[in-house]
């Protein structure tokens, strides 16, 4: 799929967001504009905590925070992600 083809799907609030996420190393999953999260996969949360700070403070989010959430289940299979969540996210009535 072309690149601008997919940044097109997303959300227009969003998705300046969630390309420059993707542009410094991020790999986002999904995102919503009414209630204001990005997802996103976790493989080296040391280092991703520092770009989604970079990013966040390159673009002027005031108000953000960023979860590292960590699931694990009885058979061994576990999976961790971001929820990054901020009220910029948040498609505006006049949008």
């Amino acid at each position: 799929m072309n690149e601008n083809v997919f940044y097109l799907e997303i959300e227009k609030t969003v998705r300046p967001f969630v390309k420059e996420l993707r542009n410094n190393g991020i790999n986002t999953t999904c995102s919503c504009e009414h209630e204001g999260y990005i997802e996103a996969r976790s493989s080296d949360p040391m280092t991703e905590q520092r770009h989604i700070f970079d990013v966040m403070t390159e673009m002027k989010v005031g108000k953000w925070t960023a979860t590292l959430r960590i699931q694990h289940s009885s058979t061994g299979f576990w999976s961790s992600g971001w929820i990054i969540e901020s009220p910029t996210f948040i498609k505006k009535d006049n949008e």
